[in-house]
């Protein structure tokens, strides 16, 4: 987190403000930057970054495991497997993995058969 100081080349004075927030799922930091006309609006700028990086605790990336196996997994998988082992892997998966743990919670309690603990 820093807030830089500059000036152009026409005498205006900026403030960039610069936060890694936490790691996207690449593991790559997640960097917050905006420009600020004063230091005043660079601070509440940086606040306002401190508080969504202490609220992600670390993960600035949501996603569920629809999304993981659908964008990550499965096409990683496709490179090196055959393809009856990666057919075989979709089933399990869809067959079994994502009516479980794939779906949004719209009830508000847990799949059936799993518990909070």
């Amino acid at each position: 987190m820093s807030i830089t100081t500059y000036t152009t080349k026409t005498g205006l004075t900026h403030h960039r403000v610069e936060v890694v927030v936490g790691r996207k799922l690449d593991g790559s930091p997640d960097r917050r930057r905006k420009t600020c006309d004063t230091l005043k609006e660079a601070k509440r700028a940086e606040r306002e970054f401190e508080r969504i990086r202490d609220g992600l605790g670390g993960r600035s990336d949501r996603i569920t495991f629809r999304d993981f196996t659908e964008r990550y997994y499965l096409p990683t998988k496709r490179r090196a497997l055959a393809a009856t082992t990666i057919q075989g892997y979709e089933s399990v998966i869809k067959n079994h993995l994502l009516p479980t743990l794939g779906l949004p919670r719209t009830c508000g309690g847990y799949p059936r058969g799993l518990s909070a603990g």
